[in-house]
């Protein structure tokens, strides 16, 4: 079997008749930086549906693609910030959080929430533990004061449903990454006892799959692309960097007037909070990546201009072109030359955060 992939141009190659998927290139674009964010490929016939949004220094990214009958659907949300509190005598607000599904429980909760589900059962459930970033280890080591407890994790989860969606039974596949603390404080107040709970946590980025029950095959391996192949890109990743580097020199010139010493002390936390915000995204992008692409069952290949292209493991003798063209297939013995113009070479593997 051969997939056909293009650029923006959807130029049409011979392979597409034997049996091809062609596919356009998505970009998802940071408007107010004039930044290509994110890619994924979208199978011919699949609508596009994406949208950005900053909010102070954070953003918001979701980017999906569907059917015109929305019968199969693949959306992606990017990281979100989540915090809790709960304290006696108060209604508790935001998400709780112990384990990687908790956040997957809620994505489903607001799909019932908003009428687009019912019946929800979880049919898989998975949660599987990844090592704390370093300033957790630091947190994690620290004493806590009389009541005080804290609880550092950092976990990838998995989660299969089944739900009624239009009078029709369909199923989900929901894979993230949720890493933060929780702190809880249990105290006696004369005769009472107050107890208090607060978490804030980074949830993604998550891919929420839908399809029906009983699908249809070719629909699937498209929706299986969509899902496999989203990236951000390399700039957009070096942009975010440079806007924490640029927001930590903020705070320290806001604090000149505290002192030399003071100013010292800010330098280093600075430099510290940096290395660590560098190996943590580094170690958790690569590690998000890694979890995406088993969980996805996809691989990371390099296109001849030193981009990557992640592509679902069954085509894995994929060739490309220098030109934007791409053939996908599972035959070693396949061999795409004279199927159009360019240097047809065969692409490579390329290891997570290469």
């Amino acid at each position: 079997m051969n997939i056909v992939l293009t650029n923006s141009l959807l130029i049409a190659v011979a392979a597409a008749s034997k049996g091809g998927i062609k596919c356009s290139l998505q970009q998802v674009t940071d408007a107010r930086e004039g930044i290509v964010a994110f890619t994924y490929f979208v199978p011919t016939g699949w609508k596009p549906d994406n949208s950005f949004k900053w909010t102070g220094n954070t953003y918001f990214a979701e980017y999906s693609a569907s059917t015109p009958d929305r019968q199969y659907q693949v959306t992606h949300l990017e990281p979100l910030n989540i915090n809790y509190s709960s304290s006696t005598g108060t209604a508790a607000t935001g998400i709780r959080i112990e384990k990687a599904t908790d956040f997957l429980q809620a994505v489903m909760h607001q799909m019932e929430q908003a009428g687009n589900a019912s019946n929800v059962t979880v049919l898989d459930e998975i949660n599987n533990d990844l090592p704390l970033t370093e300033t957790q280890n630091l947190l994690a080591g620290s004493r806590m004061i009389g009541g005080m407890s804290q609880h550092q994790f950092r976990q990838a989860g998995y989660l299969k449903v089944k739900f009624i969606r239009n009078g029709v039974e369909e199923v989900a596949s929901l894979g993230t990454t949720v890493a933060g603390s929780t702190m809880g404080n249990d105290m006696a107040v004369g005769t009472s006892r107050f107890k208090s709970m607060q978490g804030s946590y980074v949830a993604g980025p998550t891919v929420l799959v839908v399809n029906p029950t009983k699908p249809a095959p070719s629909k699937m391996k498209e929706a299986q692309i969509v899902a496999s192949s989203a990236r951000m890109t390399p700039k957009f990743l070096s942009y975010c960097m440079r806007l924490v580097l640029a927001i930590s020199s903020a705070q320290l010139h806001a604090t000149e007037e505290q002192g030399k010493r003071l100013r010292e002390q800010m330098a280093e936390q600075a430099a510290k909070r940096m290395d660590d915000f560098k190996a943590g995204m580094a170690l958790r992008d690569a590690q998000t990546h890694d979890f995406c692409n088993y969980l996805l069952d996809r691989q990371d290949y390099k296109a001849q201009d030193g981009s990557i292209v992640t592509i679902p493991t069954t085509y894995d003798h994929p060739w490309e072109n220098g030109q934007g063209q791409f053939v996908l297939t599972d035959d070693p013995t396949f061999d795409p030359h004279g199927l159009g113009p360019g240097d047809w070479k065969p692409m490579s593997k390329s290891r997570a955060g290469e």
